[in-house]
Formats: structure tokens, C-alpha cells, sequence
């Protein structure tokens, strides 16, 4: 797929009209935004993918270290605009369609898959933060889509995974704060050394047991805290994952870590669902992305590859 082929996809999706013309897009501009996404991901993103999955990340004195060349690509994407396209300008975005922010994201996830997954819990979470707690949003959201600070989901926990009912991971109340205890796993990007911040929007329970996800709250808590200082956040292991090495897939134990509460008591999951759904279309975009990327080095391989000698005529009978 090319920039051309995909900007004519664009412009036939039911619907592209209505969103390119607020926005004041026309063909010249998508073609250009196009071509840049596609320029970054074949000449920034695309050398780290094999490179990137056979050194892994591993972890070093507690922090876990990323594959080379992931912190300078990060930053690359982030200085171009391109960590959180359709954010609001106002939030730090460019304000641009969510279908050209797909379209823009199909090059890149094809190129780096593993890479792009913290780009895309950044950007899921900066839109949940716009949507329960602006004030935290205004913080939080520039320094995400500038790739200064990161951010996680955090719902899954060892005997507790899709069962989101079954948390135990516990917030109690310090002060005007909270303090979370429990452990997560699964965490994409639970750790890294690309960012100086990261965030984890994790759910945690502030409830009875026999509340359910009723008795599940919504927190923000960092990996460092306003001053500086270790947030009381530990990584106790890298899991295994085929494809997905260089991506960190961590288990997180928070001791006593401080969080500040996202939205409204016992309305946790109903918040992060503003993260989870952005985050859902990502998983399809990394389908697609994948896909097309498939397709062309089959189509490459296919018109170079030679085999067999001259046709001879058929044999007689």
C-alpha cells in the first residue's frame, strides 16, 4: 500500500467529508501527512523491528532497558506530532480526524508493531484523562503527546484477568491522596527508559469484595512522585511473548504507591472505558497495519524472485 492508494481509501470512506472539511483538509494536505507517516515509519521505525526482537528488553538494577534506538525514535514521533494526532490542539494534538489518525497509524504499526504500543496507551490515556479529570488533563496531556511522559493501562492481575470482578489490588485513603497496593501483570510498557514520566491509569479496589466492578475506582498513579522521588513501584518480571519482545510486558507490584483518583468512587471501569475503547481500535489498526505490511514484501518478493529455466514444449504423447 502507498501513501496515494491509502489517501484514496480515505476519501472514499462514508462519511471522511464531514470530518475533512472542519478541519480544513484537503487532498494536498492528507496526501502529505500521509507521506510523512509513511517516510517515518520506513526510515525510523521499520530498522527497529528485527533488531529490536532479537535483543529484547530485559531489566537492570529494577528499571527495565528498551532495545537501542527506541528512545530516539520515540522522541522523533513525539516532536513531529504524531504520538496523539487527533488530540485537541489545546491538549497538545493537531486536532485531526480520527480516521486520518488511523490511516496516518496503519504505515507505522505495520513497520514496529511492538514499539507502537506505547504510543498507543499514551494516546488512549490522554484522551480518558480529557474525559473524567481535566485538571489532570491539562497536565498530563501535552507532556503525553510531546513523548516527554508515558502512560499504562493497568487492570489485569495474576488471578484476576479477564475477570475484572476478582481485584484485590487495594486504594486506600492518605490525606487528599491515595495509596495503592496490589499487583498488575500483562502491563505493555509497565517500564521503560524512553520517557522521564510514566502513568499508569490503574483500577483498584476501593469497595467491598462483593461489590464487583462496582466497588472498583480509577487512579492516575506515576512512577515518580511531583517531587521527584520513587513511587513505591517495582518490577518484578518481564513475561514471555512470542513476536513481542521488544515491547516489555511487565508484572507490576505497587506498594503503597500515591495515586490520585480519576473520576467518581466505584466508577473506575465505566472511566477507563474511554481508554479501552481507543485502545480496541488500535488493536484493529495493528491487524491492518500488519497486514498490508505482509502484503507488500509478499509482492516484492514475488516480482524479484526467479525460478526454473525455459518454458520447453509440451511433451509428446
Amino acid at each position: 500500500m502507498t501513501p496515494e492508494l491509502l489517501a484514496q481509501i480515505l476519501a472514499r470512506t462514508p462519511g471522511w467529508a464531514e470530518q475533512a472539511a472542519p478541519a480544513g483538509l484537503d487532498d494536498t494536505a492528507v496526501a502529505q501527512i500521509l507521506g510523512e507517516t509513511f517516510k517515518l515509519a520506513e526510515e525510523t521505525l521499520a530498522p527497529l523491528s528485527s533488531t529490536a526482537d532479537e535483543a529484547g528488553c530485559r531489566v537492570e538494577g529494577g528499571r527495565v532497558r528498551t532495545p537501542e534506538g527506541y528512545g530516539a525514535a520515540y522522541r522523533a514521533l513525539g516532536e513531529g506530532g504524531w504520538l496523539a494526532a487527533d488530540l485537541p490542539e489545546d491538549l497538545g494534538g493537531m486536532g485531526l480526524p480520527l480516521a486520518l489518525h488511523v490511516a496516518a497509524a496503519l504505515p507505522m504499526e505495520g513497520a514496529a508493531l511492538p514499539f507502537m504500543m506505547l504510543p498507543g496507551s499514551s494516546r488512549a490515556a490522554a484522551f480518558c484523562l480529557a474525559a473524567n479529570a481535566p485538571d489532570l488533563a491539562a497536565e498530563w496531556c501535552p507532556k503525553l503527546a510531546e513523548g516527554t511522559w508515558a502512560a499504562t493501562i493497568c487492570i489485569s492481575e495474576p488471578d484476576a484477568g479477564s475477570d475484572v470482578g476478582r481485584i484485590r489490588t487495594r486504594a486506600e485513603a492518605d490525606g487528599d491522596g491515595w495509596r495503592i497496593s496490589g499487583t498488575k501483570c500483562w502491563i505493555s510498557f509497565g517500564d521503560q527508559d524512553m520517557t522521564d514520566r510514566i502513568g499508569h491509569l490503574l483500577l483498584a479496589r476501593t469497595g467491598a469484595p462483593e461489590d464487583g466492578t462496582r466497588g472498583l475506582s480509577l487512579f492516575l498513579v506515576p512512577n515518580v512522585t511531583d517531587a521527584g522521588a520513587a513511587n513505591g513501584i517495582h518490577v518484578e518480571r518481564i513475561e514471555e511473548k512470542l513476536g513481542l519482545h521488544g515491547s516489555p510486558t511487565c508484572v507490576l507490584r505497587f506498594d503503597g504507591a500515591e495515586g490520585v483518583m480519576i473520576g467518581a468512587p466505584g466508577r473506575g471501569l465505566p472511566a477507563l472505558f474511554h481508554m479501552i475503547e481507543r485502545m480496541r481500535l488500535q488493536v484493529g489498526t495493528q491487524g491492518a497495519g500488519v497486514a498490508a505490511t505482509c502484503a507488500r514484501l509478499a509482492r516484492s518478493y514475488a516480482e524479484d524472485r526467479r525460478q526454473g529455466g525455459a518454458p520447453l514444449p509440451h511433451p509428446s504423447r
